[in-house]
């Protein structure tokens, strides 16, 4: 019993696997799977509920981060997959409820207030810090409702459950944080 515990394989960092991205290496593909497979995967089973959406949003994110580094050269990798697979489930689950419900409520509450990323000059991580900025200086409780409406997806409903407080309550904060947020933005020189 006394063998010795087997080598530890060191995973590259991001800054590695980003340079394998823009040396069109397939292995940068493998290296991220690897390391960030599992999270992508909870991410958008989180979102979508289901098995299969979820392994086909991760591949779809896997073919977008191909597509997309280069020219991006995300600072956390991390970071810009979660971002890009729960794009990928949340317009899954929008298409799923649009179907059922005749719209898309979530991602288009936003629309007015977050700009496309891809006609924005700040890119991904710059509107992502400024959102991140932006929702630590707002009051717990409207931090913790946008969140769960925004990144989890909840429903009103189960919100106010949540918070202790009336779906009309959650409806009217999540509307004046909107417009803050679209203020912020419009003030720290995003476009909308």
């Amino acid at each position: 019993m006394g063998g010795k515990a087997p080598a530890k394989v060191k995973m590259p960092d991001d800054a590695e696997i980003t340079e394998l991205f823009f040396s069109r290496s397939e292995d940068a593909l493998r290296q991220t799977e690897t390391k960030y497979g599992k999270l992508f995967f909870a991410v958008a089973a989180g979102i979508t509920g289901s098995y299969e959406d979820a392994a086909e949003c991760v591949n779809d994110t896997y073919f977008s981060l191909w597509n997309s580094i280069p020219p991006e050269r995300p600072v956390n990798l991390k970071a810009y997959g979660v971002t890009v697979v729960r794009h990928f489930a949340l317009n899954r689950v929008e298409h799923d409820r649009a179907g059922k419900r005749g719209g898309g409520e979530i991602l288009a509450e936003l629309d007015e207030s977050i700009p496309d990323c891809s006609q924005n000059a700040v890119g991904t991580d710059g509107l992502a810090a400024l959102v991140d900025s932006f929702l630590r200086a707002q009051n717990r409780k409207n931090r913790a409702v946008f969140i769960l409406r925004y990144w989890h997806c909840e429903s009103l409903e189960k919100i106010a459950q949540k918070c202790g407080c009336s779906v009309q309550s959650v409806k009217s904060g999540l509307c004046r944080t909107r417009k803050k947020l679209k203020e912020y933005l419009e003030k720290e020189g995003v476009s909308l």
